[in-house]
């Protein structure tokens, strides 16, 4: 009897590594099967046109005939393609057909990617391709969602940095949109980080050390490349007061830019002044007499009327968009004002030393000294060559875009801020379509 417990008991550990071994009939069920997404593609002859489905993303070379994204997808599952990148140089829009479903069981090979010349070298670098609702989605590209953008700014990588809503948004040279610095309108703080300080942004400029500053409400803001803002000079109550730090004081501020030393100038509209911030936040008046008019001369004896954008040019001079003068004035270093270009009364023509603008809002200088001017009141965009011959290159009504998804005729809207590149792109601030224009080289 003893013999037969021990031996039942030595058993044990052997069924028991038996089925540890896998015996007995425990089956496992097969895989689902997954199949692949792709298409045709036609027109291509450009790099840099980004697809995606979902976070599926694959870049497409050119000259080729079809493409298969490298995720694959299981029957029942949805998949919407979009394009997230157009190619670069801004020869060429594509636009997709057959982009949005429910994966069956086979591979889908349907999808259409059409490619063709771009009108007038535009494109979306970044937000809605067509008309959008306002947001603050982050994403690479028509993915990213911004609220009435206006004020942007370059920094030395190519980083643009864009006013939108109650935040300045990044879009990196891929356009991968990031938010880099937000309000959440919780306190007053004037040196806290990133999401923690009252924030309406509207003018905006980068210095040489990458810094950003912006125009919110009546005070100007500096905020680090590490994303830390603190309030360079004004305070909560308009005024028109120079002094230091939050003594000096501002009445509705817009455009800013800032010379090679780090001083920043700002656009004091409602005040209708030129204002001066060295790098230590002491605030002067370069420029103005406070009253309106178009007055030319030196200091205080000169006159705007609402003026909005600023660019400094290679020579230190600073040029102003003076809005409702319909003018582009001229500054030197030591505050003598002259009008460079415009006529008081609006559009008669559209070429000649002698230009028209219609509510000149922002200006920006490329690296051969050649000046865009938007003008708010009609949607131009104008050109003044180091000539001094004046072009209209765009217009919200009579030169039309091209949507990048539908192809069809597509315009600016009411855009509030251009900016150009090192390499004579333009970045345009679409402002009631919600979204990032590019430009290139003219």
């Amino acid at each position: 009897m003893k013999k037969s417990i021990a031996a039942y008991i030595s058993l044990v550990p052997l069924v028991a590594l038996i089925s540890a071994c896998g015996g007995g009939d425990k089956s496992h069920p097969a895989p689902s099967a997954k199949y692949t997404l792709g298409g045709t593609v036609s027109g291509l002859s450009a790099t840099g046109l980004i697809l995606s489905n979902g976070q599926d993303i694959i870049t497409i070379p050119p000259n080729v005939s079809s493409f298969s994204f490298p995720g694959q997808l299981q029957a029942g599952e949805n998949y919407e393609v979009k394009v997230v990148g157009q190619p670069a140089g801004f020869t060429e829009v594509c636009t997709l057909r057959d982009a949005a479903g429910k994966m069956g069981a086979a591979n889908i090979s349907n999808i259409a990617v059409s490619c063709h010349a771009a009108v007038l070298g535009i494109t979306t670098f970044a937000g809605p391709p067509i008309h959008g609702t306002p947001g603050d989605q982050d994403g690479i590209g028509f993915q990213a969602r911004f609220t009435s953008p206006t004020g942007l700014g370059l920094d030395s990588l190519g980083n643009l940095y864009v006013a939108s809503g109650n935040a300045v948004r990044k879009i990196s040279p891929a356009s991968v949109v990031t938010t880099f610095a937000s309000g959440v309108k919780r306190n007053n703080d004037v040196s806290s980080p990133r999401n923690e300080s009252e924030f309406s942004p509207f003018g905006l400029v980068v210095d040489a050390l990458d810094n950003v500053y912006v125009s919110d409400g009546s005070r100007i803001r500096k905020i680090t490349p590490a994303g830390v803002m603190s309030t360079l000079a004004g305070n909560l109550k308009d005024g028109r007061n120079d002094g230091t730090g939050e003594s000096a004081s501002f009445y509705n501020p817009e455009g800013l830019a800032v010379d090679a030393t780090g001083n920043v100038y700002v656009a004091d509209t409602a005040n209708h002044l030129i204002r001066k911030i060295t790098p230590a936040g002491v605030v002067t008046t370069l420029a103005g007499s406070g009253s309106v008019g178009k007055e030319d001369g030196v200091g205080v004896a000169a006159s705007f009327r609402n003026p909005s954008g600023l660019v400094v040019d290679a020579e230190g001079n600073l040029l102003v968009a003076d809005r409702f003068n319909n003018a582009i004035r001229k500054i030197t270093p030591s505050g003598v004002v002259s009008t460079l270009a415009g006529i008081n009364g609006g559009p008669q023509s559209r070429a000649g030393a002698t230009p028209n603008f219609v509510e000149p809002m922002s200006l920006t200088i490329d690296n051969a000294g050649n000046i865009y001017v938007l003008d708010n009141g009609v949607g131009y965009i104008q050109k003044i060559a180091t000539n001094g011959m004046v072009t209209a290159l765009f217009s919200n009504t009579t030169i039309l875009l091209t949507d990048p998804v539908t192809g069809a005729p597509d315009w600016f809207e009411k855009p509030r801020h251009l900016v150009a590149n090192r390499y004579g792109d333009l970045f345009v601030a679409d402002t009631l379509k919600h979204r990032i224009q590019q430009v290139g080289a003219q």
